[in-house]
């Protein structure tokens, strides 16, 4: 019985039993939108490393420049510094 208390008690020692606060509106909605436009910068970013790929595995090297590849590294950039600007 002893060794299940303390088994019990090291679960529960690291447990906060706290309520947190509630979210407010505002909060949710920033979220929601960063989520949106976080995850237009991963669609661009997915659609690069597919192209690459398929440049590098195809053997198809005329499809993609490396010029091509940076300056599309480089828009996306560009569109995550603008949203971290955005909501700083």
């Amino acid at each position: 019985m002893d060794d299940i208390k303390k088994r019990i008690s090291d679960i529960v020692r690291d447990m906060e039993f706290d309520r947190k606060p509630r979210v407010s509106k505002t909060q949710k909605e920033a979220c929601f939108e960063l989520s949106d436009d976080v995850g237009g910068v991963k669609k661009e970013l997915d659609k690069l490393n597919l192209r690459l790929w398929h440049c590098v595995y195809k053997n198809d090297y005329h499809s993609l420049k490396p010029d091509e590849a940076l300056d599309a590294l480089k828009k996306i950039r560009s569109d995550l510094d603008g949203i971290i600007e955005k909501n700083s």
